[in-house]
């Protein structure tokens, strides 16, 4: 399954590549980051099977992997050693970690909460949820922040 998505997301993001990081920006190395995606990935019982999605559905799950990796690879992402993903900001006055917790029914209640077409107000008050903060946490984010924590909060609620 995590095969697939790896070939994917290499031929994917290959045609994506704007500019190329230097290998001296990354603190860990892609195996590792990889092998903590994927421990994440199983400890949070997150279901990535591709077959039968459709291709907006799998290009969204090869960006948030490439996104997570990317954040673990660079040290701003941290799996515990329950598997939990532990993001600390790096744009603007917070720089607090924020401890991303499993899902559950009250993370779809606190989107259900809000009225039908605010999408961007369901996915903060998911994210609050999921983390434990409030939903300023995420209004007042920069954006390469709120990306990787969208990026984890589209997989937990996948």
């Amino acid at each position: 399954m995590t095969d697939q998505i790896e070939s994917d997301q290499a031929s994917e993001l290959e045609t994506q590549k704007p500019h190329k990081k230097r290998s001296d920006d990354y603190k860990i190395d892609r195996e590792t980051a990889e092998a903590d995606f994927d421990r994440m990935i199983d400890a949070m019982d997150i279901d990535l099977e591709i077959e039968g999605l459709d291709d907006e559905d799998k290009q969204n799950i090869v960006q948030s992997r490439h996104q997570i990796v990317r954040a673990v690879r660079r040290g701003h992402l941290e799996i515990n050693d329950k598997g939990e993903p532990i993001y600390t900001p790096q744009h603007g006055e917070r720089n607090e970690p924020l401890h991303f917790k499993q899902a559950g029914g009250d993370a779809l209640m606190a989107m259900d909460f809000r009225k039908k077409g605010h999408d961007v107000k369901k996915m903060y008050s998911a994210m609050a949820t999921i983390t434990r903060t409030n939903v300023a946490t995420f209004s007042n984010m920069r954006m390469p922040d709120l990306k990787i924590c969208m990026a984890l909060t589209n997989l937990f609620l996948g």
